[in-house]
């Protein structure tokens, strides 16, 4: 697993509300972590659709990728023998070099929650070595 890997993977569209919503506390409680309840409980998900959340990262990672990994979610976050999941020194290594990535992450982590009438998701800009959250309206 490469920090090339996940530029590649995480530049591959827009990074959803959704997706943010994991990647934001799991930044900052690097390199603690947290488990899968308190991971939820921080993203206003209940355990089902944070599970859920974690597939569509690794759909993601095998959309660009192809099937390089048996779980292609741990590209990007890792779940130890504890059961605590943990950003990867790579992610966290490609978030620090994304300035405009990490600011996003330090916004209020109610812009990425899943029963809000709205949301932000991360959108690239053209050459995607950065880009800026944008506000949507659930339907």
């Amino acid at each position: 697993m490469t920090v090339q890997q996940i530029t590649d993977v995480m530049t591959h569209g827009a990074i959803p509300a959704g997706q943010m919503r994991l990647i934001k506390p799991l930044y900052e409680a690097y390199p603690d972590g947290l488990n899968l309840e308190d991971l939820s409980n921080t993203s206003d998900c209940s355990i089902e659709e944070t599970r859920s959340t974690l597939g569509s990262l690794g759909r993601r990672v095998t959309a660009k990728l192809g099937k390089i990994i048996a779980k292609p979610s741990t590209l990007i976050i890792a779940k130890d023998k504890t059961q605590q999941y943990r950003l990867t020194e790579d992610m966290v290594s490609f978030i620090r070099s994304v300035p405009d990535l990490e600011r996003a992450l330090g916004n209020d982590i109610r812009m990425f929650f899943l029963h809000t009438p709205e949301a932000s998701s991360f959108i690239w800009n053209a050459d995607k070595t950065g880009g800026e959250l944008q506000q949507f309206r659930r339907a």
